[in-house]
């Protein structure tokens, strides 16, 4: 299987498919601006999408949602989704009145569904979705021998009902696989919750690409991709898989280069009404951000396009609508 994998990554005539289905209304958007953008050859498709998926072993959440675009350069943009987001069910295709966290939503429509959900709702093409366990992901790093992470502070956490035991000394270390899935989940610690979890990930997301950069190489890579792709719920062919992977290691960037960062714009509030906190976001910072890393089109999303439902707005709430509607917030504000 080794050598056919190896064989696919010197055909160099072979691009995976692009489709070319619109996943959101766009009535507004005048039918060439709807056309993919290539990339100088003007035969490959200048990027793809992904969703990502992390679910943990016990409740099945979806407790790490990310959008990432691979361009054919080798260029990667992630866009983080915080679980805790604000969903209006009804705008959501489920019953019942009032919202659902992200990492729920995930739980109650399934990884098909939860991704047309997102697709239209924040008018992003998703070319394949990839459902990660935790234990999947543990594995991936102990197969490329750990990754090397400067650890912030002392880290200390057990919940045996999930299976979840972290106990990590600050300090540059190399983090082994249940290591690495300790720092990645850890969040109880920081001042600011889940997205002190976030900006954990950034730092391990850049490492983990400096070392298949710079220790795995293709070679490795393609054989990794072979052993866990099977056990990734995903759509994706292991001739797809290691053609992406070409992309991501053997295009002569070295580190972490080219590699951008963000979190979808924001703010967490604490609804006394509703006795639990939501990520809200802020819908003109949030469109800008789709436009300048996810959107694969030959025009910017406009506004009369985005979220058309306000799935991602609880309407009558003023401190929902206050944040949504007329928060100043940036990109650059959510980068890392």
């Amino acid at each position: 299987m080794l050598t056919a994998v190896l064989l696919v990554l010197r055909n160099r005539t072979y691009v995976p498919p692009a489709d070319t289905d619109i996943p959101f209304t766009a009535e507004d958007m005048p039918s060439g601006a709807l056309i993919r953008r290539t990339s100088e050859n003007g035969e490959t498709p200048e990027s793809y999408n992904f969703l990502v998926l992390g679910v943990d072993r016990v409740a099945s959440l979806a407790d790490t949602v990310m959008i990432i675009s691979l361009k054919t350069d080798g260029g990667i943009s992630v866009v983080q989704l915080p679980r805790d987001i604000y969903v209006d069910r009804e705008s959501a295709g489920l019953d019942g009145d009032g919202g659902i966290k992200l990492n729920s939503l995930y739980a109650a429509l399934g990884a098909e569904r939860f991704a047309a959900f997102l697709s239209g709702s924040l008018c992003v093409k998703i070319d394949y979705s990839l459902t990660v366990g935790t234990d999947v992901f543990a594995d991936a790093v102990d197969a490329v021998g750990g990754v090397e992470i400067d650890v912030p502070a002392d880290m200390d956490y057990d919940d045996p009902e999930q299976d979840l035991s972290i106990h990590l000394k600050a300090g540059r270390q190399v983090l082994k696989g249940r290591q690495a899935e300790g720092f990645v989940r850890y969040r109880s610690g920081y001042a600011t919750g889940d997205l002190g979890r976030l900006d954990a990930q950034k730092l391990f997301m850049k490492e983990l690409l400096r070392t298949l950069r710079e220790k795995v190489g293709v070679r490795q890579a393609s054989a990794l991709v072979e052993s866990i792709l099977p056990r990734v719920e995903t759509g994706m062919s292991v001739r797809d898989a290691v053609w992406f992977a070409e992309l991501v290691v053997g295009k002569g960037l070295s580190g972490a280069e080219g590699l951008k960062l963000v979190t979808i714009p924001g703010r967490a509030l604490y609804s006394e009404e509703l006795k639990t906190s939501y990520y809200v976001i802020g819908r003109s910072a949030a469109l800008d951000t789709v436009n300048s890393y996810l959107n694969i089109y030959g025009a910017d999303i406009p506004d009369s396009v985005f979220d058309r439902n306000k799935a991602f707005l609880r309407a009558g709430d003023e401190d929902f609508e206050r944040i949504y509607t007329y928060a100043i917030i940036t990109p650059e504000e959510y980068s890392g």
